[in-house]
């Protein structure tokens, strides 16, 4: 068995995807249910299928393989973040690895994504896709006044770092009622508002600059938590995943199946179907460098502050990303 720990903009689709293709392999995507259901279409959407601790849904994984014989790996991928799965994944023989990215080039990615799904369609409707982040250039260019979001999500740290450390991990309730009663209210509340977080009366600026440093924390503390409670060849670099053959088979797949069931009709097969990308958030990419030198002041001290808490620089150099541009 596998899983492959992945936060969003990683090509978690894709990967999923290419490692299914395999006759011998099945992973499931974004799931932390058997049946494997996106979370957002566990209960109350479907009532008989709820949320599960990562240590069942490992278990799971290996019941399915028993199921089959032995004849299929099973695995996974993007549904429990951080290392939740690691200990369990490794404790059945399985092979725990992570999916790392260019931070800057994610953390915009998901911006845009998030934005213009969950904000924009509704307060702005005929902005494009490719629009917004010129759109947000435009709307904190002049703002000098950014202390108080770096001390909001200070604030919001300092209470995951509590959490983390409660002796009972979350997920153990969800045997109980307690859990449903919050996913109802967590679903009646996504459809009362845009996405999740922000209602069409949020100030625009507050979304901008919230979502900017949530992304921020949120995918630098990840990828620092996976960086250090990992050997560095568990890391796997999305980028030459997407564009390498041998990268592809060598650092991934070798690691799931043995060499003589990886062939290049497979490998062809695979890199054939890198135009079908899932979840595209831009039709045009931007370069590090070049959102680099397009981002405000205000947007680049939010960046730094998490950059430099979370210690990214050892990670971009570790899996060679050329961050010469940032100063």
């Amino acid at each position: 068995m596998f899983y492959l720990s992945s936060r969003g903009s990683a090509a978690s689709g894709w990967i999923a995807n290419a490692l299914s293709i395999h006759p011998k392999i099945v992973c499931f995507q974004s799931s932390r249910s058997f049946p494997p259901l996106k979370p957002s279409e566990t209960y109350p959407l479907h009532d008989w299928i709820m949320e599960i601790p990562p240590e069942k849904y490992v278990e799971s994984l290996k019941i399915c393989e028993e199921s089959v014989r032995g004849l299929k790996k099973f695995g996974s991928i993007h549904g429990y973040h951080n290392l939740l799965a690691k200990k369990y994944i490794e404790e059945n023989n399985g092979f725990f690895g992570y999916i790392i990215r260019n931070p800057l080039e994610r953390i915009h990615s998901c911006l845009i994504y998030n934005l213009f799904n969950n904000y924009y369609t509704k307060i702005l409707p005929k902005l494009k896709n490719e629009d917004v982040f010129e759109h947000i250039i435009q709307k904190t260019k002049n703002i000098t006044e950014y202390s108080q979001y770096l001390n909001y999500n200070r604030t919001r740290k300092k209470n995951n770092d509590f959490k983390q450390k409660l002796k009972k991990p979350i997920y153990n309730l969800l045997d109980s009622y307690v859990p449903k009663i919050i996913q109802y209210n967590k679903i009646n509340k996504k459809y009362k508002q845009v996405g999740v977080r922000y209602s069409v009366n949020t100030d625009e600026v507050n979304v901008i600059f919230d979502e900017f440093a949530r992304l921020c924390n949120d995918f630098m503390s990840k990828d620092s938590q996976l960086y250090n409670g990992c050997d560095l060849d568990n890391g796997i670099k999305m980028e030459e995943l997407m564009k390498s053959k041998v990268y592809f088979r060598d650092k991934l797949v070798k690691r799931i199946i043995d060499d003589e069931n990886i062939s290049d009709e497979y490998l062809n097969l695979v890199y054939s179907l890198r135009k079908d990308k899932i979840g595209i958030h831009r039709k045009d990419p931007i370069d590090s460098k070049n959102i680099w030198n397009k981002l405000p002041k205000s947007l680049k001290e939010i960046f730094n502050y998490y950059y430099n808490y979370y210690d990214i620089k050892k990670i971009v150099k570790n899996f060679d990303y050329d961050y010469k541009f940032y100063i």
